[in-house]
């Protein structure tokens, strides 16, 4: 029995690192359609945009989160630990309109933008890390 040969579409270098770049419209829960670039945190770690202890911290309560059930957990601090997060990657992960601080948009808008940038769903708001 013989193989048939599939033809493979190889794209070039420049293609490739125009896919990583392609933003997307998503309308947020206040109502607001923004336009968002996906964001990866690991990269944004290695860029020097986001620090490793940030995202350790992070994980963390991530883990409180996961381990109680929910929300009702969490400190004031661990709050605040997460929204640094989320903030900073709102602030890298928004293209139109540019922004230069989060202060004033709806806490729920930034948690959808950081779900959806970093590829997450339901649940927490850092279900999925990709």
């Amino acid at each position: 029995m013989e193989k048939k040969r599939v033809s493979k579409k190889f794209v070039s270098l420049d293609a490739w690192k125009k896919a990583g770049e392609q933003t997307q419209e998503l309308t947020l829960p206040s109502g607001v359609t923004v336009e968002v670039k996906p964001l990866n945190l690991l990269e944004q770690v290695y860029c020097g945009h986001l620090p490793m202890t940030m995202v350790n911290e992070m994980m963390v309560v991530s883990e409180k989160m996961g381990s109680s059930g929910g929300w009702s957990e969490l400190k004031e601090d661990d709050l605040g630990k997460l929204l640094e997060v989320v903030n900073r990657m709102t602030m890298l992960a928004v293209v139109s309109p540019k922004l230069e601080d989060v202060e004033g948009i709806p806490v729920n808008d930034r948690f959808a933008i950081f779900q959806f940038v970093t590829g997450g769903t339901g649940g927490s708001p850092f279900s999925t890390f990709r």
